[in-house]
């Protein structure tokens, strides 16, 4: 089983350019959530072993299912998404849940019952 920390480091520091090593976080993203969970499941575990996903190797064509099922039910959706805001002014990655879901999902690993 993979540990809390191992799973931070796969989802967030390895992924995530809003996560800041070593600073308590009060909460935690929809998609790192999501993907916990899924990391939680041995038969999952397999498939994601030594997962290193480059933002550019996703086509995001699955973005409005994601959106739907990660997006709208995260904490900051509503003020604190870069990736989401309409507003923001320079091109804001998703965080690192997002982008590894987004990338399992183009390569068929899960899919929008299995999350």
């Amino acid at each position: 089983m993979i540990v809390k920390e191992q799973k931070k480091y796969l989802i967030c520091e390895l992924h995530c350019r809003f996560y800041k090593k070593g600073k308590k976080e009060e909460s935690a993203c929809r998609g790192f959530e999501i993907m916990k969970s899924l990391l939680d499941n041995k038969m999952f575990q397999d498939k994601t072993e030594g997962l290193r996903v480059q933002v550019k190797e996703i086509t995001f064509r699955s973005d409005d299912i994601l959106k739907e099922i990660i997006c709208k039910k995260c904490d900051f959706f509503i003020d604190g998404c870069d990736f989401r805001d309409p507003d923001c002014n320079y091109d804001a990655s998703p965080c690192g849940g997002f982008i590894l879901l987004s990338y399992l999902f183009e390569k068929g690993v899960v899919s929008k019952e299995g999350i």
